[in-house]
């Protein structure tokens, strides 16, 4: 290990002495096309049987506004739902799809979105290659790239794919920040990914700003009592210059978690595996009440004993995958934590706030087992130490016997 200084390289010092920091970035044209191949294939499936309204009914309301918008240049008038802005750049986009395809826009955005996650990927990897090496940043593409429910959602006409890209370049600008040479490139980054995130889903941008003011602050703090006063410090920042700026700060408000309250009852009656029926989020002290509970369910749900049908049960076998991930990047975590405190802090703080806030919003599987996508990114790049380190064993295991093998047959 080594201690963080400032300005210093994000490889760790276990990375340099495995020689893996030396090696080059992993040539990942081929993983890419393949994934692009996929969610062509799988965007033709999913619009063309019609299996995309049910798995995310919201398409039909961005495919509508996109119709009426290309109609409408200029006149139709967009209204935003709590925390998300009403003039969201996602809207647009489809009112292009609508003009070039029409009635096949949404199949249009599928494929456009499918592209976006492949881009996500590869920033994905580049961040755990700046970590851990080469052979964390091959799992870390192969992780995010082929995650069975990022796959299907991303070829679906949904804005997800729009948060992802946005998070990851965000939280890679912020740490190209710290890098030599890098802090030009690093605020454009960082600036970037925050007005994108801004125009798709506004809350989102406001949980990166005070997130990775917070990462910062541990630098310089580095006790914790004072750390969370100044986080509180940035939070109170925002709520009071987030308006001024015209930034949507429904998601913050009283109202607005009854209006959660009211979204999470409709939900619960809904298609996809039940919610946390009987909830109460209605008030900040219900609120605070209800969270642990809402963090179980939005990690680890859908629980087997919700599956109602064939297709929920399908969900399963990912949700054992991504139990293993998340052990695997807290331990990678705790571990990480003392020896490059900030780098670790910008991944972890923003995953955390997001955990938080979907804690409180899910309404039934469906909605948080999507919702997770917004915080797979830095889960995969913690959790592809582990893999890189297994992977590497088992390199070292096969090499040893082959060398034993060739000893004996001489």
């Amino acid at each position: 290990g080594r201690t963080e200084t400032k300005g210093s390289s994000s490889v760790s010092g276990e990375a340099l002495k495995s020689g893996e920091s030396g090696e080059p970035f992993p040539a990942l044209a081929a993983p890419m096309l393949v994934a692009g191949i996929l969610h062509v294939v799988l965007s033709l499936v999913l619009h063309l049987s019609g299996a995309a309204d049910s798995l995310a009914p919201d398409h039909m309301l961005y495919r509508r506004w996109g119709r009426l918008l290309a109609s409408n240049v200029g006149t139709a008038a967009l209204v935003g739902e709590p925390g998300y802005n009403p003039n969201s750049v996602y809207y647009y986009i489809n009112a292009v799809a609508w003009f070039l395809g029409e009635r096949q826009s949404s199949l249009l955005m599928g494929i456009l979105n499918g592209a976006l996650h492949v881009v996500t990927s590869y920033l994905i990897a580049q961040i755990a290659y700046s970590f851990y090496g080469r052979r964390a940043a091959n799992a870390a593409f192969l992780l995010f790239a082929f995650f069975p429910s990022l796959l299907v959602y991303a070829s679906l006409n949904i804005r997800d794919s729009l948060s992802w890209l946005f998070i990851a370049i965000s939280m890679r600008g912020a740490l190209r920040i710290r890098e030599p040479g890098g802090v030009t490139t690093g605020i454009l980054l960082l600036a970037g990914g925050l007005i994108g995130t801004g125009f798709v889903r506004t809350y989102i941008m406001m949980m990166l700003l005070v997130s990775f003011g917070a990462a910062q602050m541990v630098t310089r703090v580095r006790k914790l009592p004072y750390a969370l006063l100044g986080l509180m410090a940035l939070v109170a920042i925002a709520l009071f210059a987030g308006p001024k700026l015209g930034l949507s700060m429904e998601m913050l408000t009283s109202k607005s978690l009854q209006d959660i309250q009211i979204a999470r009852t409709r939900l619960d009656g809904g298609a996809s595996a039940a919610g946390c029926q009987g909830a109460d989020v209605s008030n900040f002290s219900d609120a605070l009440l209800f969270l642990p509970r809402g963090l179980i369910f939005f990690l680890l749900s859908p629980f087997p004993w919700q599956v109602n049908n064939a297709r929920q049960a399908l969900a399963l076998p990912e949700v054992a995958l991504w139990l293993v991930l998340l052990v695997l990047a807290g331990r990678q975590v705790l571990e990480d934590i003392g020896v490059r405190t900030t780098q670790v802090a910008t991944l972890l703080f923003p995953t955390i706030a997001i955990t938080m806030t979907y804690a409180l919003m899910e309404g039934n599987a469906g909605t948080a087992n999507r919702h997770r996508g917004q915080m797979v990114g830095a889960i995969v790049i913690f959790g592809s130490r582990s893999i890189a380190r297994y992977l590497a064993s088992r390199g070292k295991s096969a090499g040893s016997k082959g060398f034993s093998h060739a000893r004996s047959v001489r």
